[in-house]
């Protein structure tokens, strides 16, 4: 889709992201979503929901792989605030669509835990 709006000095990706406050320093952030009434209009049982959830992680494997393939850190993550995220992104109210997945990309920190969670994470660079 690309760019809806662009983010104010006071947005924080942290917050949206349930309080992993490293998240503020994403580059970029792709929002995987589904729109469930075209998919259970393609998937007449029970397996839409299934199909959406094998799609969303195929794509971000997907991602994943060319991001590191370029050098680009990656954090995938399903904790995000959904009406909020839904508002951001000017998805329809009704709950047709809906985020499912996130993938951050950006250069950040081997391990941005110990910055904000304290020194209790071990990495390769403190151990």
């Amino acid at each position: 889709m690309g760019l809806v709006r662009p983010l104010g000095d006071e947005f924080s990706f942290g917050e949206l992201f349930c309080g992993q406050m490293f998240a503020d320093d994403l580059s970029a952030a792709i929002v995987i979503s589904c729109r469930f009434d075209k998919l259970m209009w393609k998937y007449k049982q029970s397996r839409a929901y299934r199909a959406a959830l094998l799609d969303a992680g195929h794509l971000s494997q997907t991602v994943q792989l060319i991001a590191t393939a370029l050098g680009i850190r990656t954090w995938p993550t399903a904790a995000f605030y959904d009406d909020e995220l839904g508002a951001l992104l000017e998805l329809s109210e009704d709950c047709s669509e809906s985020a499912l997945l996130v993938v951050g990309l950006g250069t950040g920190e081997v391990n941005p835990f110990d910055r904000d969670l304290g020194t209790g994470f071990a990495s390769p660079d403190n151990e």
